[in-house]
């Protein structure tokens, strides 16, 4: 039992790239229709804004990489709160990646079955933003509320909220 909890995290990674990809492929496979009319400044436009956010995305999954895996045994911030690089934007600066890819994908591709997944995982990802931070706070105690005062949890441009 010791063993499996140690790799818990490289399990779940493992789990979650799995369920991602028979995700998209389903996703692909189903028949859907278009909300609205394509056009080249909806392609374009919702291709560069999905590019921004896979960058945004892989920003944060370097920066995750060693501590999330499972893979290393050595941590990067030895349990330490990142606030530096673009966590001083947002705190889940993932997140906001993922959001930024899956809406600028479904500004280029407008297709009904797109916009019910996004609806879906948006929420979702909420739902669980709002589970992170209790952890969150449970973890760093004062100077994770610290930070919840003084950066906004997803929208770069909003007020902090906690």
């Amino acid at each position: 039992m010791q063993g499996w909890f140690m790799n818990y995290r490289l399990a779940y990674n493992i789990f979650a790239a799995v369920g991602l990809i028979a995700i998209i492929v389903f996703q692909i496979s189903m028949q859907s229709f278009f909300l609205f009319q394509q056009s080249q400044i909806s392609i374009i436009g919702g291709s560069i804004i999905g590019t921004a956010g896979l960058l945004l995305m892989g920003i944060c999954i370097s920066k995750y990489f060693k501590d999330l895996s499972g893979i290393f045994k050595e941590k990067i911030n030895n349990g330490q709160l990142i606030i530096a690089g673009v966590h001083q934007w947002v705190r889940h600066p993932l997140y906001l990646g993922t959001f930024i890819f899956l809406w600028g994908g479904w500004l280029a591709y407008p297709l009904l079955s797109l916009l019910i997944s996004n609806i879906v995982i948006t929420i979702y990802t909420i739902i669980g933003i709002k589970f992170e931070e209790k952890k969150l706070v449970k973890e760093f105690g004062e100077s994770y509320r610290s930070y919840q005062q003084q950066v906004p949890m997803i929208l770069p441009f909003r007020k902090p909220q906690s």
